[in-house]
């Protein structure tokens, strides 16, 4: 007889096939510094994200700067990577990346934003991928509690001139590439991108939450702020060899199926595969609080499909309560690595 116990539901964390991870080539990408490598002085405090090179905070409010470079001890001033004041997570690309806060618990419609001038204006009638990567810092995790929340209305406003404004609130501009659900991946990175028809002339871009508090969805944690890392910002023709360009796995099923009585068994297939170094299998029993639970080695490079599977072989060890819920964490052979979304 079928253990209806274990059996009885099983979720993957998986939602559109097919899904492909995407790491940055930036030949073409027209926002210097992308990754906030370069710097002027390693950040010391909170609010320092004018000693990054070529960007600028456009309001009076207080994005922060986290480089490796920073060692200081867990407290106010650390802003290290990957640990630091706020969480722990590794940058997509190099060892820096900004934080900025999306929603506030203390102050109405407080927003903060982190501006860049292209290295050329983009032309009139030209289509550009507009993309860049988030993460929903843990908050009470790292070193200060604080942030616990996730919001919506993360985006990227493209505009001729760069916007400015004294004071906090949100700034008065439609993003032309946003987010309408929330982002609550804290491990890893969630992709935002979308395309943009260039009228002719733009030349800045301006990251943040445009939304005021009343059009702001909130998303989990009870209490708190919502602050995202911000990494890897790509703008780049269409076509060329940009932000998109470069696909490393191209996932086209992923399922899960009772095996026997007390098993599961995971299988997965790709059909494209550059630098995939091997996979991590995570299981939750809440969809919020993953464990790695096995890895399997890929196939490296491949241009036809690939089969794996998985056997979650102590399903009822991982805490199992009627719900069990999965996902694929994918390794280059440099180290990156993306969660299937």
């Amino acid at each position: 007889m079928l253990n209806t116990r274990i059996c009885l539901k099983i979720k993957l964390f998986f939602a559109v096939i097919p899904i492909s991870i995407v790491h940055e080539v930036y030949t073409q990408n027209l926002v210097p510094n992308p990754s906030f490598e370069a710097y002027s002085s390693c950040p010391a405090g909170v609010g320092q994200v004018n000693l990054i090179t070529s960007w600028a905070n456009p309001t009076s409010a207080s994005p922060d700067y986290f480089n490796a470079c920073n060692t200081s001890p867990c407290g106010l001033g650390f802003l290290g990577v990957p640990n630091n004041m706020f969480g722990t997570e590794a940058a997509v690309t190099g060892s820096a990346y900004v934080g900025l806060a999306t929603w506030n618990a203390g102050t109405a419609n407080f927003r903060e934003y982190i501006r860049v001038q292209f290295v050329s204006p983009l032309v009139a009638g030209t289509t550009y991928d507009v993309s860049f990567y988030v993460s929903a810092a843990e908050g009470s995790a790292g070193c200060l509690p604080g942030p616990t929340r996730s919001s919506n209305g993360l985006g990227a406003y493209i505009s001729v001139a760069a916007p400015s404004a004294g004071g906090t609130t949100p700034l008065p501009y439609i993003p032309q590439i946003v987010t309408a659900t929330t982002i609550d991946l804290t491990v890893g990175w969630t992709l935002i991108s979308g395309a943009f028809l260039a009228a002719g002339g733009e030349q800045y871009v301006t990251i943040g939450n445009f939304r005021n508090d009343a059009s702001t969805t909130l998303g989990n944690g009870p209490v708190g702020s919502a602050y995202y890392y911000i990494d890897d910002v790509c703008i780049t023709p269409q076509g060329g060899s940009g932000c998109l360009a470069a696909l490393s796995i191209e996932l086209i099923s992923f399922e899960a199926n009772c095996n026997g009585n007390e098993n599961v068994l995971l299988r997965w297939t790709t059909t494209t595969e550059t630098n995939n170094d091997y996979f991590t299998v995570e299981r939750s029993s809440d969809g919020i609080n993953y464990e790695a639970i096995g890895t399997v080695i890929g196939a490296g490079n491949s241009s036809g499909p690939v089969n794996y599977e998985f056997t979650d072989s102590s399903p009822v060890e991982g805490g199992w309560e009627g719900v069990l819920y999965y996902r694929l964490r994918q390794i280059d052979f440099d180290g990156k690595y993306e969660y299937f979304d």
